[in-house]
């Protein structure tokens, strides 16, 4: 088997198993609570949404990719989970390690044809900031102006790819085997999910959103917007001006 074949599957194995033990533990209460006292149920299912998300925090971090996305649009959603599971996910936010700097370079040199110190004659090799989708890193322009530039993870779309389809057969197990579409629109709440990750990974649109804000608070000297240098951006690399 091809080695990306192989390692996709193995990525999807391990994205499941983690759904499958998640929904195992908290199905298995809904017998346990036969034979327990109310207070010991109640005791027992907060400690699973905190045990349960932390165990999802820590494969996160250790796969990367779109399960840190999911963590943190989950952490952000007070609707559907308690305190002590939102408390665990909102440490996904400066969990994220940067990607390796080859990578990092190799993409932008994908990206516009040409060595990346072509493109980019000064371009720190530490990351300014990481996150789950991509990175930024500190460069300088050929006529000298100091830029932010945003790259998207080597390989983040073929991850991407693979995590919402072990997520959407989460979500099928979920319907079928949960009363929770009483309370939750599943469906609805994967969509929404899906269509803002795919927007995430299209830059050239990050960049005309940042246009938009920046016009519409040109006014207000409180909102800071950079300025995107379109000749140094692409679907996967974006450039703005260095704002301290």
């Amino acid at each position: 088997m091809h080695s990306h074949a192989w390692s996709g599957l193995m990525r999807s194995l391990t994205v499941i198993s983690l759904f499958l033990r998640i929904f195992l533990s908290f199905y298995l209460l809904r017998w346990q609570r036969l034979w327990h006292r109310p207070s010991w149920v109640a005791r027992r299912r907060a400690s699973l949404y905190a045990t349960q998300a932390r165990r999802f925090r820590l494969t996160a971090v250790e796969l990367g990719g779109l399960l840190i996305k999911l963590g943190q649009f989950l952490s952000s959603r007070v609707d559907i989970l308690p305190r002590a599971a939102i408390d665990e996910l909102a440490g996904l936010q400066d969990e994220v390690r940067p990607a390796d700097f080859a990578g990092i370079r190799a993409v932008i040199s994908e990206e516009f044809g040409r060595d990346a110190e072509e493109v980019f004659p000064q371009l720190e090799a530490q990351a300014v900031a990481s996150a789950s989708l991509g990175q930024v890193h500190r460069a300088v322009l050929p006529d000298g102006q100091t830029v932010a530039v945003k790259v998207m993870r080597p390989g983040i779309e073929r991850l991407v790819r693979i995590d919402l389809r072990a997520v959407g057969w989460a979500v099928g197990v979920l319907k079928r085997f949960t009363d929770w579409e009483c309370f939750i629109d599943l469906d609805a709440i994967f969509q929404e999910f899906e269509e803002t990750i795919w927007n995430e990974l299209d830059y050239e649109l990050e960049g005309r959103n940042a246009e938009r804000i920046r016009a519409n608070f040109q006014h207000d000297s409180r909102v800071v917007v950079p300025r995107i240098v379109w000749e140094y951006t692409t679907r996967r690399v974006l450039t703005m001006e260095f704002v301290h």
